[in-house]
């Protein structure tokens, strides 16, 4: 497994993302406690369909599915990774 960083041109970004291979498998952004889905993750999910999109939250209160999005705490998320 591999972590990398996404920033377009226009300076859309992500936190990271990971990859097996040549496989793009996770894209997550870090956030205190902003629940609200963040713009550009949203747009590499629709740009990498088969990558699960992730917003970790340091403060989460509740996680919920958004579409695409996934709002998680941020604690136990990496330990849950399949790797």
């Amino acid at each position: 497994m591999d972590m990398h960083y996404i920033r377009t041109k226009d300076e859309a970004e992500v936190d990271f993302c990971l990859s097996q291979g040549d496989t793009l498998t996770h894209l997550a952004e870090c956030k205190l406690s902003d629940a609200k889905p963040h713009r550009a993750l949203n747009r590499f999910a629709e740009q990498w369909p088969q990558a699960q999109a992730v917003q970790l939250l340091r403060e989460c209160k509740a996680e919920a599915d958004i579409g695409r999005l996934q709002l998680r705490d941020a604690a136990p998320w990496p330990a849950a990774l399949e790797v």
